[in-house]
């Protein structure tokens, strides 16, 4: 988004013109328009996370901290280290040493890079503690401040799938499990028996079970024309990289769409709210979701699809008053709304091209009764 729609959100938070809901909006979309898309690579110790960080940036980049809990890679000129010790402490060092070694009682890294790969997307790699309530504490902390999650594992475990429950539906949708080490399992003949343990356990709980070779996955990585390459596909990276940037797109659109739809009431805001001006901010969003739907130059996937709908009544959600009277149509559309929202969530459990039809005759059918509802 152009930096001057970041401004005008800024001056609309600061005029107090906006209620409390799109104000809070307002300043969840500065915050993640005017930074890089924030990535967690999570598992447990020797899942093959840093790998999988440097697969995703296309250089080594991330060092080996031998299990430090969090470690962030960000972009910066001249680079940087910051260090948070374990009694509190947090200090920075200017540059990063050729030989870099872990500082002892280390618990936090923060490497601030002048690289290219690093100033669209910060990565975060987060080493989970054994201890299932200090895993739990760092999950929670972590899913709070990311957009997008991998969750790195060689073999799927019940108690991973538990600690999974605390990520908020929000994070979910945009999630991946990654089955690092495919290629021992598949030496073993265990590879289709744990993409089926993984789906089992874990029932939707992530957008897609990608197996993946992670260290030849980073090596490939590291070619100019890695994307064509045949080791870049076997490996499994080539599937996974793709959806994880359709994913942050669709997101970033999302969130790009939802601010010009508050920009648009900005001006009008201080004004009582009638039908006809309702109608004409839910019409829009879906007139604008149905002509993404049928550009026929979009070829999107069924999970774009899905997303594309759920997207567009999380948009008409936050079109509606915060405060229409219980009774009122406003009211009305919604719950109206809340319940097509949890339609579209459930439908990732169907098989893809039933999903994709249903998300589209969801939206068609609001499409339809909507101006009907807002006149009742």
């Amino acid at each position: 988004m152009a930096p001057d729609c970041i401004e005008k959100l800024r001056t609309a938070v600061a005029s107090g013109a906006l209620n409390s809901r799109d104000r809070a909006a307002a300043r969840r979309l500065i915050t993640t328009l005017s930074q890089p898309a924030r990535i967690a690579v999570i598992g447990r110790r020797g899942a093959g996370k840093t790998s999988v960080v440097n697969m995703l940036a296309g250089a080594t980049l991330m060092p080996e901290t031998d299990g430090l809990t969090i470690t962030e890679l960000c972009y910066r000129t001249p680079e940087k280290m910051t260090c948070e010790y374990a009694n509190g402490d947090v200090v920075d060092f200017d540059g990063i040493p050729d030989d870099f070694t872990l500082p002892e009682q280390a618990m936090r890294l923060r490497f601030d890079l002048p690289e290219p790969a690093l100033a669209t997307r910060t990565y975060i790699e987060v080493t989970l503690p054994d201890v299932p309530e200090m895993a739990r504490d760092v999950l929670e902390m972590v899913a709070a401040q990311v957009d997008l999650a991998l969750w790195c594992s060689p073999s799927p475990s019940q108690a991973d799938a538990q600690l999974w429950q605390v990520v908020p539906d929000q994070l979910k949708d945009h999630s991946f499990f990654v089955l690092t080490h495919a290629d021992r399992a598949g030496k073993a003949g265990h590879l289709d028996a744990l993409m089926h343990r993984a789906q089992t356990r874990f029932d939707g709980a992530f957008l897609g079970i990608y197996p993946l070779v992670a260290a030849t996955a980073a090596q490939a990585a590291l070619a100019p024309d890695h994307a064509g390459s045949v080791l870049w596909r076997t490996s499994g990276a080539r599937a996974l990289v793709r959806d994880v940037e359709r994913t942050i797109l669709l997101s970033r659109k999302s969130d790009e769409g939802t601010a010009a739809a508050l920009l648009d009431r900005v001006d009008t805001v201080c004004a009582p709210a009638t039908a006809s001006d309702l109608t004409n901010t839910l019409t829009a969003i879906l007139s604008r979701t149905s002509g993404e739907l049928s550009a026929a130059d979009m070829k999107k996937t069924h999970h774009e699809v899905i997303e594309t709908c759920r997207k567009a009544v999380k948009s008409m959600i936050d079109a509606l008053p915060v405060d229409a009277p219980v009774g009122s149509a406003p009211e009305r559309l919604h719950t109206e709304f809340s319940d097509a929202s949890t339609r579209l969530r459930n439908l990732i459990q169907f098989p893809a091209d039933a999903s994709a039809r249903q998300a589209v005759a969801i939206i068609l059918q609001l499409n339809r009764e909507l101006y009907g509802r807002i006149h009742a």
